[in-house]
């Protein structure tokens, strides 16, 4: 009981400790305080491209053409939400990052395989903030039934 009472005045009191848990955040902590700014400048272009690279890794697993992947993956890094929030804060990116990953979890238990990548993707999004956590997960799950009940 102490223990969640600690993580609860850690986490939601303090909020300069919610983005440390973030694995694109560990990056940080071996740059030199004098180049943050290059890194910040780095670290959003890399949450952005990774968003890419797991839509693209969605889409293949569902079995698209490897062109409509890239235009799939252009369209989903180019919208408003990433321009605003993704420059702003870049830790507003990272359910971009996840949600494919979990999608294709889902899919793979749905189909009765071995759910690793959705241990995955629920690992990760929970390192990353448990916002981000319920966010990922409704829209994951939301996707899914939208898929078992065939309006997708």
């Amino acid at each position: 009981m102490i223990l969640i009472w600690v993580l609860v005045e850690m986490f939601f009191y303090n909020s300069d400790l919610l983005w440390f848990f973030d694995p694109l955040n560990q990056i940080s902590i071996l740059v030199p305080f004098k180049f943050t700014d290059y890194l910040y400048s780095f670290l959003v272009a890399l949450r952005v491209y990774l968003s890419g690279l797991c839509f693209i890794f969605m889409c293949r697993y569902f079995g698209k053409r490897r062109l409509y992947s890239i235009i799939g993956a252009l369209v989903y890094i180019s919208t408003s939400y990433v321009f605003f929030w993704g420059i702003k804060h870049p830790f507003f990116l990272n359910p971009m990052i996840y949600l494919p990953v979990l999608v294709v979890g889902l899919d793979l238990i749905l189909r009765k395989k071995k759910p690793y990548i959705f241990i995955f993707g629920i690992s990760l999004s929970a390192l990353s903030g448990f916002y981000f956590l319920l966010y990922d997960d409704y829209n994951a799950v939301f996707i899914c039934e939208c898929k078992v009940y065939g309006t997708i």
